[in-house]
């Protein structure tokens, strides 16, 4: 992203990555059947990495520039709930939602040609999953 150029400001190059390379969450499901539809809630654990980079640059001065990044495991929790169907003795069908917070990472960084200007850099990641299962039971 560039910002456009405002009286007295110069244009900045902004460029930001946030990314999970995987996440796993544990957690029990507790509902009540009628028939063949269940209908649970769920809640746990929940554990992913966050991957953090950010690189501030003046376009004026390309030499001016604020950089940093983080790669860390967090563990954080997860709530949630859906909907299993019996479709026959073997197979049924789930539709589930997850709501997913595996809390924040920062990073402290300096101004490359002033290194007496400290900046803290922190993000955090909730996400919202929904999913489809169809499942086959021996």
């Amino acid at each position: 992203m560039r910002s456009s150029f405002v009286e007295g400001i110069p244009p900045v190059d902004i460029r930001t990555s946030f990314k999970t390379h995987y996440l796993v969450t544990v957690a029990p499901r507790i509902g009540y059947a009628w028939g063949p539809l269940l209908p649970y809630v769920t809640g746990g654990l929940a554990v992913g990495d966050l991957d953090w980079s950010q690189r501030l640059q003046n376009l004026a001065d390309p030499a001016a520039r604020l950089e940093g990044s983080t790669n860390e495991t967090n563990v954080g929790w997860m709530v949630g709930g859906g909907v299993q169907y019996a479709l026959t003795h073997h197979w049924s069908a789930r539709v589930q939602y997850q709501f997913v917070d595996l809390g924040s990472v920062g990073f402290d960084s300096q101004v490359s040609f002033a290194p007496q200007f400290h900046s803290h850099h922190s993000g955090s990641l909730t996400e919202h999953n929904a999913s489809f299962a169809l499942i086959y039971k021996f």
